[in-house]
């Protein structure tokens, strides 16, 4: 259910140090309804291109992440730890995922549906700016991340 039927085979084995923003009360609120996932070999979570089923939260380990350009070469690598919270623009926007994640062998992830992410922010409409924050933070690294190419 979580893992995309697509092989892992693009992901780079050494992203860039390049990290995706957190912010530490948007994370624990979604982690207190989220459920875990406990990954004992290297998972793919989505991929490029898939719709979007929900939030990822990286609470151990690491979660690799790439996009693809159009050709098929990574086109940027990025490295998601602990506190991350990944496919935030496309739940949000409603489009498909702009990347793919590979959770590696031993990562402690947690996973909130559409549904209960839509469900908690009409609850908790305060978590609205956090995940704002989160949002604008990964336009600035994406921006800076072009900058450098």
């Amino acid at each position: 259910m979580f893992t995309s039927d697509k092989p892992h085979s693009g992901f780079p084995s050494s992203p860039h140090h390049a990290a995706f923003p957190s912010d530490p009360t948007l994370f624990e609120a979604l982690g207190r309804h989220a459920r875990r996932i406990r990954c004992e070999e290297d998972r793919v979570l989505f991929s490029q291109g898939d719709e979007p089923i929900g939030l990822f939260l990286v609470r151990s380990g690491t979660v690799h992440a790439v996009v693809h350009s159009d050709n098929g070469k990574a086109a940027a690598v990025f490295s998601a730890n602990p506190g991350a919270v990944l496919c935030l623009p496309a739940v949000v926007s409603q489009k498909p995922c702009s990347l793919s994640a590979l959770a590696r062998q031993g990562s402690d992830i947690a996973f909130l549906s559409k549904d209960d992410f839509d469900d908690l922010l009409r609850e908790e409409p305060g978590l609205l700016i956090a995940a704002l924050r989160v949002l604008a933070s990964e336009v600035h690294a994406a921006r800076e991340a072009l900058a450098d190419s």
